[in-house]
């Protein structure tokens, strides 16, 4: 059985998930830092650790004409899930 400390770490993933692709999705917006700038790096790593969970989201998304909803459509997917769990747990 599915108990609130493994609720919690479950939570907790998925909160650090979505606050990962809030800010990947910011910083589309801007033009990627030089490789030599320490800020690549950052960028790199927030790449590597998102983009496992955009790229299947992408695959069944239609092409919208250069707009990314993945990280929106995974957000939401992030809160129903927690919600579902929570509900069914009932705590």
């Amino acid at each position: 059985m599915l108990g609130p400390a493994v609720y919690d770490l479950l939570a907790t993933v998925g909160n650090i998930l979505t606050i990962l692709l809030v800010v990947r999705a910011v910083l589309s917006f801007f033009p990627p830092p030089h490789r030599s700038s320490p800020l690549y790096g950052l960028g790199r790593m927030l790449y590597l650790l998102t983009e496992p969970v955009l790229r299947p989201v992408r695959g069944i998304l239609p092409d919208l004409g250069g707009v990314d909803f993945s990280p929106l459509v995974v957000i939401l997917a992030i809160w129903v899930i927690l919600m579902l769990l929570r509900s069914l747990l009932a705590f």
